[in-house]
């Protein structure tokens, strides 16, 4: 998927969270669907105005999502069937 998304988008340099962000214990890819009767409402999947203390916020310090010059933060949502 990563290499179809940079193909894409030549522009922008696409990469996958680095573990520096959120820390070890965060997955690179992380699933969180909601299943039948689940209630799941708008939420915030990643801010790095509010990145834990680590290696990526030395490195870029906390900001606003989408401040210019500054790695942006979206997320991919993928919905596989057979």
């Amino acid at each position: 998927v990563q290499s179809r998304l940079c193909r894409l988008y030549p522009g922008y340099s696409i990469s996958r969270m680095p573990e520096g962000v959120l820390g070890a214990s965060s997955a690179l890819v992380v699933a969180n669907a909601p299943q039948h009767k689940e209630n799941f409402t708008w939420h915030v999947d990643a801010d790095p105005a509010l990145v834990p203390p680590g290696p990526w916020r030395d490195a870029f310090g906390t900001y606003p999502n989408r401040q210019p010059g500054m790695p942006l933060f979206v997320t991919l949502l993928l919905y596989l069937s057979e």
